[in-house]
């Protein structure tokens, strides 16, 4: 789920890459370079991890026609507040799995100062769980959580958490277990339930294991699948860094199942879906966005696969002809 909108990008004409099937992107440095107030500014892999935090908004937002260059940046949704103006988003951050990495990346992460000038951040989580941690983090000692009851009630100025766990969770790192599952889901569902009714902008998910939070309060392969059914839409999952923004036509299925999925009408779907959000979340101008096949050499003019030649090559004449 790693998507971004940065603030106020010092590249905003960068080229654009647009993925067919399924990969994992690695941003190729160690942190990204944008402008706070005249000053640039570098941020490291932890802080990035707050960064990722527009995704989900982004892709549930109904379809619509591309903002013109002249549109506010940074904003999710119209003729809200930007990102740098006295009135801060409010980004509810969930924990993902209490025996997992979760925990470690928000508290080194939130520990960075300029995170609350940005934002101000609602923790969905356990206060117990992020006491624990917090303890076995150097540098952590001055971080403090303020814990409300909810997002409502966050202080601008603090790094807040919503306790949304059971006093009997057992802190137990890197085991599986279905008490940690259950955490997961519930800080899901609290911060779901918020960005619904507005108390939050946006949310960024820690990581869960797919494994322990099935269970009849939620079948889904990923957070994707449960966004996009908590708000009936149709996400765009999209990876990025500093570079490059990489969309992907699927999402959380096997690789054998790849071919079978796409079609002209859904990479066209999701071919408007980037070239919106790089206009209205990333400031670019005007999206240079390349089309990669399925096939190993593009199929080789059909000998190894018809996928480009019957599919993938007719959307994008299709999205040339819309454009």
């Amino acid at each position: 789920w790693a998507e971004a909108t940065l603030p106020t990008s010092n590249r905003t004409n960068t080229k654009q890459t647009f993925f067919i099937g399924q990969t994992v992107f690695e941003p190729a440095r160690s942190g990204f370079v944008y402008n706070y107030g005249n000053r640039p500014q570098k941020l490291h892999c932890a802080s990035y991890f707050i960064y990722n935090s527009f995704s989900y908004l982004c892709a549930l937002q109904p379809a619509a026609a591309a903002a013109p260059p002249s549109a506010p940046r940074g904003n999710i949704r119209p003729n809200e507040p930007n990102i740098m103006s006295d009135n801060k988003i409010k980004i509810g951050i969930t924990h993902g799995d209490a025996n997992g990495i979760g925990y470690e990346v928000i508290v080194k992460s939130l520990c960075d100062p300029r995170i609350c000038e940005l934002c101000t951040p609602v923790v969905y989580g356990s206060a117990k769980a992020a006491g624990f941690y917090k303890k076995q983090i150097e540098g952590a000692e001055n971080l403090s959580f303020n814990i409300v009851g909810s997002a409502a009630e966050a202080n601008p100025k603090r790094v807040n958490l919503v306790n949304c766990c059971s006093d009997e969770l057992r802190v137990e790192p890197g085991e599986m277990t279905p008490a940690a599952g259950a955490a997961s889901v519930a800080a899901l569902k609290a911060a779901a339930t918020d960005l619904k009714a507005g108390t939050i902008d946006a949310v960024v998910t820690g990581p869960i294991c797919k494994e322990n939070v099935q269970g009849e309060a939620f079948r889904f392969t990923g957070h994707t699948e449960f966004f996009a059914s908590e708000f009936s839409g149709e996400p765009l999952m999209m990876m990025c860094s500093d570079l490059l923004k990489v969309g992907l036509v699927t999402v959380h299925i096997p690789v054998s199942a790849v071919s079978a999925s796409i079609s002209k009408e859904g990479i066209l779907s999701k071919l408007r879906a980037l070239r919106h959000a790089l206009i209205q979340d990333f400031s670019v101008r005007e999206p240079r966005i390349a089309v990669l096949s399925l096939n190993p050499h593009a199929g080789d003019g059909g000998l190894i696969g018809q996928e480009e030649e019957q599919i993938i090559a007719p959307a994008i004449q299709a999205a040339f002809a819309e454009k």
